[in-house]
């Protein structure tokens, strides 16, 4: 059986897991909770402890052939009474509330591909995928407005124009993982780092090797035999997933104002030799757009900040290297950069005793159960579900473990998915995608990461 992950939605992918815990809905007798990855999940009186299920996390998108065979999409029967499932055309997975109980995706027998012609029974607990022998089965929900491509967005081969890039030079930011699917990276005498997940725009900017324009006469000499040194240092900057020079890009442009172009031009002395600086730029425009609509984190109006919240040092072969936390604040002071507010910076165990207080505190009954669930509850307990001025809320916070791989983990708070996904129906986006949406022919450039 052949599994995929499509890229784009590798923070959306379908999971086979088993039941293992359910709990009576605290306001409906013929519902109950699963609790899947830290996820609550409200389900039917036929689920049992034991089953093994589908689960499909919040703004996945259903395929239309699997919901369609499951009768998964609501409708009106022979009598005109209300018929099907609970999703509505769009085959959105939401974050909703249903009598004072959350849901934060959605479950279903593993037989439900067996009617699409998929073997459920050769799938284990663990599977993870987005498509199945090609056949789709769930995506990133991308909103009808953002009309660029999936291949554009993944890294398109960059235009005649963008050949000044050395593959592997400049990389594009990654997308940041989910924590909850990934507790089993933590144990509690790693170093951590928890920072504020602030809701802006990325900008990352870097001064890399790059391919050097060479002269008539230096072309000559090449071709005579002569070594002409062929490459030197420039910058290069952009957004989550495009090139913004106007040199390496020329559908670089946004609206009348364009954000990343400033803020290069106000912190480029701070670039370095094979650096590149990633961090987010929250506020407004210059014009009175928003970044993100109401989050303006205490800025004036019209006015933007970055925060930085990761530098990498990318080597002449291409090897990328991590700045511990550390290494970050002391670059930021030197050259008088922001960086992400730092909510807890230590050892795991020292969290969960610091959590713990907290807990206290506030009356939060202490768990007695594994390290990853303390640590989940510690984490969603101590600095989730907080409201910001303008009456929004806070986004949530990342974790990375210095201790390993450096790599960023995302949890996003339950008020902020639903605050998200009300903004999602309403077509009401940020830049970072609706740049994309404005300017279609925009591509990525550069290597990946």
């Amino acid at each position: 059986m052949n599994l995929k992950i499509d890229q784009e939605s590798v923070n959306y992918t379908c999971q086979v897991l088993e039941i293992k815990n359910l709990r009576k809905h605290s306001n409906a007798d013929r519902l109950q909770i699963a609790t899947l990855q830290g996820n609550n999940v409200i389900c039917g009186l036929d689920t049992a402890v034991g089953d093994i299920v589908l689960f499909f996390p919040i703004e996945s998108q259903l395929a239309q052939r699997f919901a369609e065979a499951n009768d998964l999409i609501r409708r009106k029967d022979a009598d005109g009474k209300t018929a099907g499932g609970m999703f509505d055309p769009q085959l959105r997975c939401k974050a909703i509330s249903l009598r004072g109980e959350r849901s934060e995706g959605f479950i279903c027998p593993v037989s439900y591909l067996d009617k699409i012609g998929i073997d459920s029974s050769k799938l284990s607990v663990g599977s993870e995928f987005t498509h199945i022998n090609g056949v789709e089965i769930v995506r990133k929900f991308v909103p009808k407005t953002k009309r660029i491509s999936v291949s554009q967005k993944a890294g398109k081969k960059p235009k005649k124009a963008e050949s000044k890039l050395i593959d592997g030079q400049y990389h594009l930011h990654y997308d940041t993982v989910q924590l909850k699917r990934n507790l089993n990276h933590f144990e509690e005498n790693d170093l951590i780092v928890m920072t504020q997940k602030l809701h802006g725009t990325l900008m990352s900017m870097g001064r890399v090797l790059c391919k050097k324009k060479l002269g008539v006469w230096e072309r000559l000499l090449q071709k005579l035999g002569v070594s002409i040194e062929n490459t030197e240092y420039a910058d290069v900057y952009s957004s989550r997933t495009v090139i913004k020079n106007r040199d390496l890009n020329s559908n670089a442009g946004y609206y009348n104002h364009d954000v990343w172009t400033d803020c290069y031009e106000k912190y480029k002395e701070c670039l370095e030799a094979n650096l590149t600086i990633h961090g987010e730029l929250v506020g407004m425009l210059p014009t009175g757009q928003w970044i993100q609509k109401n989050y303006s984190y205490g800025l004036p109006p019209n006015t933007w900040d970055f925060y930085v919240y990761r530098i990498t040092f990318t080597s002449i072969a291409g090897k990328v290297y991590e700045f511990n936390w550390q290494q970050i604040k002391n670059y930021c002071e030197r050259f008088a950069l922001k960086h992400v507010p730092e909510l807890f910076y230590g050892r795991a165990s020292e969290f969960l005793q610091y959590a713990e207080k907290i807990a206290r505190d506030a009356g939060y009954k202490a768990l007695e159960n594994s390290f990853n669930e303390q640590f989940l509850a510690s984490i969603q307990n101590t600095f989730l579900e907080k409201k910001l001025e303008n009456d929004v809320w806070d986004e949530g916070l990342c974790i990375r473990n210095e201790s390993k791989d450096f790599i960023a983990y995302k949890c996003k708070s339950y008020n902020f998915l639903g605050y998200e996904s009300a903004m999602l129906d309403k077509g009401d986006v940020g830049i970072d995608d609706k740049q994309l949406d404005d300017n279609p022919d925009d591509v990525s450039g550069g290597g990946m990461s």
